[in-house]
């Protein structure tokens, strides 16, 4: 089953006249992450990939969107995150990577998306050593969101407006999900545990939608 942007209140139409990139935010572990919304294909609610073998732990499978096979990359499992179930929040982000001037679309599992913001590039920093599982080199930039103007200006809710500045990771898609990379990554297959637990299997499969 899939699910459009405007159901989970996320617009993802390009204001071109803005003259600021935008990106849409996601959730992993309570930090929020960013890719440009030109990359963003669509938002599908979870559903389990067909799976391959001898794959990467956290290349999932693949899915059928369309009549397009589409690898799916559990992103908590590409960085190291420790794992959760997935449930009615978590959400495959149809994204568009380049490698070699050749596009490739792949899907993203992570826990929801949050938002749209509209971010220029000159307020971009570059992403220190944060001390996490996360490669730099995966990490375009760090972006200060002034919570309390975006909300004035995309009118959401007052208990958005409380939430107060944060930090958005923006990520380098291309480097992130270049396919050859994830491919030869061997570390992990399939045969590690499950992201759900092996306890979670059938409470997993009743939470996922299906098409």
């Amino acid at each position: 089953m899939s699910t459009t942007a405007e159901t989970l209140g996320i617009n993802l139409a390009v204001d071109a006249a803005s003259g600021v990139n935008q990106y849409l935010s996601f959730i992993l572990a309570d930090e929020e992450y960013g890719v440009e919304i030109l990359r963003v294909r669509e938002i599908r609610m979870w559903e389990k990939p067909t799976k391959i073998p001898g794959t990467p732990r956290y290349v999932l499978g693949v899915i059928n969107l369309r009549g397009l096979i589409v690898p799916i990359v559990d992103l908590r499992r590409r960085f190291r995150m420790p794992a959760v179930p997935y449930d009615n929040n978590t959400v495959i982000v149809i994204l568009q990577a380049l490698a070699a001037e050749h596009e490739r679309t792949l899907g993203i599992v992570v826990d929801h998306v949050s938002d749209v913001y509209k971010v220029n590039d000159n307020d971009i920093r570059p992403a220190p050593d944060l001390g996490i599982n996360i490669d730099t080199a995966y990490i375009r930039g760090l972006a200060t969101i002034k919570k309390s103007a975006e909300a004035d200006d995309r009118e959401v809710g007052e208990e958005h407006r409380q939430q107060g500045d944060v930090m958005l990771i923006i990520l380098d898609i291309d480097r992130l999900l270049d396919v050859n990379a994830l491919m030869a990554d061997q570390q992990g297959t399939e045969a590690d545990n499950d992201p759900a637990g092996p306890d979670n299997s059938e409470k997993k499969a009743s939470a996922s939608p299906t098409d």
